[in-house]
């Protein structure tokens, strides 16, 4: 009999995000790429060096951002599946890693529709392995405005945006962090 679980569009299930993305990933794309594209457009400039796709998935972000000069990219995923995804579509490399987990070196950050699907244990812990990586921008696109919760300890807000994007006029929030 099949899992329930795999008919269901989207994370209300029962499953934690990585499983759920390692069951999804050979199907999965973003509903919500068309906002996700304005606002990495909008917020960009600043990203710089090598830039760490934080939750990469199938690579959405860092294709959006590939023709942009000097930029290098590796991805992070806690899902297996999802990394093999990105680096077979992108091309880059890429880690598997949880939200515990060490990152790689990176100069710049950039994570899209990703760290909301922390607790707020795991976000506390992931701005901290992001301090780690020595980046001193992190460019964080999610639906929600206040998750994950505000880094001030090592990061300060330094732009913000909303709006209504895509197909569905879902808000979509990005925030732009530059290292204290």
């Amino acid at each position: 009999m099949p899992d329930p679980a795999d008919d269901h569009p989207y994370l209300g299930t029962d499953l934690p995000p990585s499983e759920y993305y390692a069951r999804h990933a050979a199907e999965y794309a973003n509903p919500h790429a068309e906002g996700i594209a304005v606002l990495l457009a909008r917020f960009a400039d600043p990203l710089h060096g090598t830039v760490l796709d934080l939750g990469c998935g199938d690579g959405l972000a860092t294709k959006l951002l590939a023709a942009r000069p000097g930029l290098a990219f590796v991805g992070a995923d806690s899902a297996p599946g999802m990394v093999s995804r990105y680096t077979a579509e992108t091309g880059w490399p890429a880690v598997v890693a949880g939200f515990g987990d060490p990152l790689p070196h990176a100069d710049s950050v950039v994570s899209s529709y990703a760290l909301h699907l922390a607790t707020p244990e795991e976000a506390a812990v992931m701005w901290w392995r992001l301090w780690e990586t020595g980046a001193d921008v992190v460019l964080v696109v999610t639906p929600f405005k206040h998750r994950p919760a505000a880094p001030s300890h090592y990061f300060a807000l330094a732009d913000a945006a909303a709006g209504p994007y895509g197909p569905d006029g879902k808000t979509i929030h990005a925030r732009l962090f530059r290292r204290r």
